[in-house]
């Protein structure tokens, strides 16, 4: 798998980019993003449960159609509804920001962080049934990783089921 590095600009959709157009929509979210970088700053050693609940009330804020919430052991989910009833849309795996060692970065992509949010995708995906996951993130609240579900799809849902209907076909004598 090839890690494509985006800026920020180039990562946003420019659907996105079309509905943050009106001004006041603008301001909402940059008073939102200023406060929760300030409550971040403020609480950089709180625990990890703390801080992703800084992210969650963020998330709450600039995303108000949908629910934000846990699912499973799901760190966050993004629903694609405004209940938990609807369909996990995005999973996001949190990471302290002191967490170094388990987080992602640049240098070192293969880490717990993205093996737990793999591992959230195929639960989803294989016993959840779920088609309508978009994208995984890893983040520890100031970095972000954001993997688009087709990419999961492709290199981990597929081949997990190649490797399960090869292990079929080699059961049959």
């Amino acid at each position: 798998m090839t890690a494509i590095i985006l800026n920020l600009k180039q990562s946003i959709n420019r659907n996105v980019e079309t509905i943050m157009s009106q001004e006041e929509q603008k301001a909402i979210f940059t008073e939102a993003l200023n406060n929760y970088l300030s409550a971040l700053r403020k609480n950089e050693h709180e625990s990890e449960e703390f801080q992703k609940g800084v992210f969650r009330d963020f998330l709450k804020t600039v995303i108000s159609d949908k629910q934000v919430n846990t699912s499973g052991k799901i760190d966050l989910a993004i629903y694609n509804g405004q209940s938990s009833d609807s369909k996990v849309g995005v999973i996001v795996e949190y990471k302290k920001l002191d967490n170094r060692s388990e987080m992602m970065s640049l240098d070192n992509l293969n880490v717990k962080a993205f093996r737990e949010m793999v591992s959230y995708y195929l639960r989803e995906r294989i016993i959840g049934h779920n088609l309508e996951i978009k994208k995984g993130i890893v983040t520890n609240g100031y970095e972000f990783f954001i993997v688009d579900s087709n990419e999961l799809e492709k290199h981990f849902y597929k081949r997990q089921i190649a490797r399960n209907n090869l292990n079929e076909f080699s059961d049959v004598d």
